[in-house]
């Protein structure tokens, strides 16, 4: 009896000792990050006294999850909130607003038209088109620093995440050896595995398992590899298929690559990617459709006047060639595409990513996507060979307002699936340019003038309607300057309502009776391609004529100037926004996300917070409940041995009362 009593007692004093000591351990680590409370396991034995089970962490998978996954969460807002109010910070600054270089852009043309002969004003003119070029420039810089920025965290991050992989695959074969052949659970290495889990969460959102063995398997969001057992697929960026300056995540499982979807990847790693892809891609593309218009609607309507010294106007403003990527599995790598802004079509442009693929050597399909990936539009499909084509090659696709020229390898030709990709609006602020060396360059000046014969009966009064063309190859001006012969320059009216359309030598062109109204009398007379057309004030008398003629004396009339500064006012950004208000809702937008992502930040750090605490509730060490226990475990323990004291007392009365 007293040897049972002695081993119960043994077995409760090597039962307190082993809680007394899982006490101070947990006590001991009270601050180490990631460390989860342990937990001795006892168990009553048939035949009298404790067994000394396993010591165990106390975790909670479940709530370790969620704790991982609101962590990333929150650290994908953090990341794009932070990198978001840098760009809202500047865009929404007045000082720095496009609006402010447009606004003094026009200003100035306004100045000029009211006096087209000042040279001063013309100069002030010309150097706020340059700074107004200089400003898209430094905008468009600011995006492109963004995304190299970005593409900086991007590589030190995933650097991050591999070296945390390998830690991991490390401990996995520490955690085998000590709990096969060691024999003991390896809780400690355990913590540390969990604890640098949760740092990866930081960067992207990951999934945790476990092996046959016990060991920690590491996926990625959406399932892929990251650790199995000591081997780690390591992550890496690669240039993008179509842009080289984009880097895409992949998964190098060294045999091959494999590309990564970067939706819901969350983590620092995915608010940077999204970052990237929507906000800064966006604001780039943005910028770029209104650098597009600007000049493309303002190149316009130059060349349809007369400059300073009486020439016809130019182009201000110059555009880069649209980049085309194609992908490198085409049937050959010299085929060549080239494509470009149908002149006077740039309010179609579309801030779209646009794909052709070919679908024979002829023939091929063109769809649109936005930055997001989505398609914008149903594909559409052409046949080369039924392309109406402009001199120099080029054929355009009604609403896109873009031209194509497409050019095969010779020797092999286009093949079903070659591929091509580009965005015409991408980068185009960056590299838009004012090719006008002085304001001398501003066609303020109609290139005709009309006028009433003093013979006239009625009050009518000619003015131009419209100067729509002053190509020589399609209109009725002539290159070096003039009309042509046959070029309607007088109308004379034999009724009220009927009139002939005359050329320089009186020869009718046209007869028209009938007429109702007095608006575009050359349209109406059939003569709509003359590149110009006139009106009249009120209703005309039988005989009276009207002249129209070549601006030869260069006549300071600034009915171009007016033309140019009123583009201001026009819906030219895709059609249904001016210049200002394409910025302002671009600003707009900005601000949009910024502010979205501020308050999904906040919101879900309130959850990690309330996450973290779940955790601890279930996982930290409380000093006061371990001061509890530890109270206990030495009552425990002195009781016990007072247990094997009582048992060598009775063995020694046994013994004593055998002598």
């Amino acid at each position: 009896m007293a040897g049972d009593l002695y081993s119960i007692g043994l077995s409760g004093v090597l039962a307190s000792s082993a809680q007394i000591v899982t006490t101070g351990q947990n006590t001991a680590n009270v601050n180490t990050e990631g460390y989860n409370r342990q937990s001795t396991n006892l168990s009553t034995l048939q035949n009298g006294g404790v067994q000394v089970g396993s010591t165990k962490r106390v975790v909670d998978e479940f709530v370790n999850t969620q704790m991982r996954a609101d962590t990333s969460n929150f650290n994908y807002f953090e990341s794009y909130y932070q990198q978001g109010t840098i760009a809202d910070e500047i865009f929404s600054d007045k000082a720095t607003s496009l609006n402010t270089y447009l606004n003094n852009t026009f200003d100035s043309l306004q100045s000029v038209n009211s006096d087209p002969t000042d040279i001063g004003t013309r100069k002030i003119a010309h150097t706020d088109l340059k700074n107004l070029v200089s400003h898209f420039n430094e905008l468009a810089s600011f995006s492109q620093d963004q995304t190299n920025l970005v593409n900086e965290q991007l590589t030190s991050n995933v650097d991050i995440i591999n070296e945390y992989a390998s830690q991991i695959a490390d401990l996995n074969g520490k955690v085998l050896v000590q709990e096969t052949v060691g024999g003991s659970k390896a809780n400690e290495l355990r913590d540390s595995q969990e604890e640098i889990a949760r740092q990866i969460s930081e960067y992207l959102d990951v999934k945790i398992s476990y092996d046959d063995n016990d060991l920690m398997e590491l996926q990625l969001g959406n399932g892929q590899p990251l650790v199995l057992q000591n081997s780690v697929n390591k992550l890496s960026l690669s240039p993008s298929e179509y842009d080289s300056t984009t880097y895409d995540l992949v998964l190098d499982f060294e045999e091959y690559e494999l590309g990564i979807d970067t939706t819901d990847l969350g983590g620092s790693i995915g608010g940077l990617m999204d970052y990237r892809a929507n906000f800064l891609e966006e604001l780039d593309r943005n910028l770029g459709q209104q650098a597009i218009v600007i000049s493309d609607s303002v190149n316009q309507q130059n060349r349809l006047g007369l400059d300073v010294n009486g020439n016809y106007g130019k182009s201000l403003f110059d555009l880069a060639e649209i980049k085309v990527s194609q992908s490198q599995k085409n049937s050959s790598l010299i085929h060549q595409v080239d494509v470009r802004v149908e002149e006077g079509k740039a309010s179609e442009i579309s801030t779209d990513t646009y794909e052709i693929i070919m679908t024979s050597s002829t023939s091929f399909e063109l769809r649109s996507y936005d930055v997001d990936g989505s398609s914008t539009a149903p594909a559409q499909f052409y046949d080369m060979n039924q392309v109406e084509r402009t001199p120099d090659g080029y054929f355009s696709i009604p609403g896109i307002g873009l031209e194509f020229n497409l050019q095969a390898d010779e020797k092999i030709g286009f093949r079903p699936g070659d591929t091509f990709q580009f965005s015409p609006t991408s980068l185009a602020a960056a590299n838009i340019t004012l090719i006008s060396t002085s304001g001398d360059d501003l066609a303020m000046n109609a290139p005709i003038q009309v006028g009433n014969s003093s013979d006239n009966l009625s009050d009518a009064k000619i003015s131009i309607s419209s100067v729509s063309n002053t190509d020589a190859g399609f209109s009725a001006f002539d290159p070096e300057g003039g009309l042509y012969q046959f070029a309607p320059q007088a109308i004379r009216f034999t009724s009220e309502d009927s009139f002939d359309v005359l050329d320089q030598d009186g020869l009718i062109l046209a007869k028209v009776a009938g007429a109702e109204t007095y608006v575009d009398l050359l349209a109406q007379a059939g003569l709509d391609e003359s590149g110009y057309d006139v009106s009249l004030s009120s209703r005309p008398a039988a005989g009276d004529t009207f002249t129209i003629s070549f601006n030869e004396s260069g006549r300071h009339d600034n009915y171009n100037g007016r033309a140019l500064a009123d583009l201001q006012n026009k819906s030219l950004v895709a059609g249904s926004q001016s210049f200002a208000d394409a910025y302002t809702s671009t600003v707009a937008r900005i601000g949009n996300l910024t502010n979205t992502a501020k308050t999904n930040m906040e919101s879900s750090e309130v959850m990690m917070e309330q996450s973290i605490a779940r955790r601890d509730e279930v996982s930290a060490v409380s000093l006061d409940e371990e001061a509890v226990n530890l109270i206990r475990y030495q009552n425990s323990y002195a009781a016990s041995s007072q247990v094997i004291s009582a048992a060598e007392k009775s063995f020694q009365t046994l013994l004593n009362s055998l002598r």
